[in-house]
């Protein structure tokens, strides 16, 4: 009853709308007694440790242990059949503590939540960025092969798309996801970036294909590669600036100009033709 009234915690993994602002807290600590910290509704918490056994041993929490137990003794008191006690000493402070304290362990498990959140948004900037680098490397191979050969059209086109990868950057490249299919089979969905013309799709899944024909210039480490499937919704990122007009996507361009923002773009730059496996064959074989 004690705990409801004054914490009103319904959801400990909403942990953010139980904690004391850092202000008020740093007032508290500053000068606990001069603070008074009194017992009201929606009471808060101070959930800035990292363990729930530091959060409990924290000034401000156990003071609100301290005011609970109070209460609850008072209640106690009034009402001593309601509470069960039958006149027997009851030892709130303790029993608020344990309470107090196992609320805390869920909040400790909420914000591991939070945190490997983090996690799985830095290990997918890190595979996005893998990404570009290896598409970078593979394009700056071929236009090196290609001005070696001779052959100016594929040198020309291979360092168009050296460029294409630069201007779009690591935000340009496509989230992925690893799933398993109903027949149990490893596959990798790939979300492109919602300002992203569709044309670069084809462009650097041929891009990608390079190693496996190429197997003699581009060395495979790790495990083999999953079949890729493109996802059917797009994931919402801030483009790059400068980008060529043609880069983005039609529908983007359209809620651009119904919605500036401060994104410059450039002129001019069209998107580099596909890259035709069948010729890359042909000049690494000869």
């Amino acid at each position: 009853m004690v705990l409801k009234e004054y914490l009103q915690i319904d959801d400990p993994s909403d942990w953010q709308q139980f904690t004391v602002p850092a202000e008020e807290l740093g007032s508290f600590l500053a000068d606990p007694h001069s603070y008074e910290l009194k017992l009201v509704s929606d009471m808060k918490l101070d959930t800035s440790a990292k363990t729930a056994h530091d959060m409990r041993r924290s000034p401000w929490n156990q003071t609100v242990i301290s005011l609970l137990a109070t209460k609850a003794s008072e209640y106690a008191s009034e009402k001593s059949e309601y509470y069960g006690n039958d006149g027997q000493e009851v030892d709130w402070r303790g029993l608020f503590n344990n309470r107090v304290y196992r609320l805390l362990l869920e909040v400790v498990k909420a914000k591991a939540g939070v945190r490997d959140n983090h996690y799985e948004a830095q290990k997918q900037e890190s595979k996005k960025r893998r990404t570009h680098q290896r598409r970078m490397q593979i394009a700056s191979v071929m236009a090196g092969i290609a001005r070696r050969t001779g052959d100016n059209e594929e040198y020309n086109n291979w360092s168009d798309i050296l460029y294409s990868l630069d201007l779009l950057g690591v935000a340009g490249t496509s989230d992925t996801e690893e799933v398993l299919d109903t027949q149990g089979q490893q596959g990798i969905i790939k979300y492109e970036p919602e300002f992203r013309n569709p044309q670069f799709n084809v462009l650097f899944d041929t891009v990608d294909r390079v190693p496996q024909v190429a197997t003699h210039l581009f060395r495979q480490v790790g495990r083999r590669r999953l079949p890729r499937i493109r996802g059917i919704e797009t994931v919402a990122r801030t483009p790059p600036e400068n980008l060529p007009s043609s880069y983005y996507r039609v529908e983007y361009l359209e809620k651009m100009k119904n919605n500036p923002t401060n994104v410059t773009m450039a002129e001019g730059h069209l998107i580099p033709k596909r890259v035709d496996i069948d010729i890359i064959t042909k000049c690494i074989t000869d």
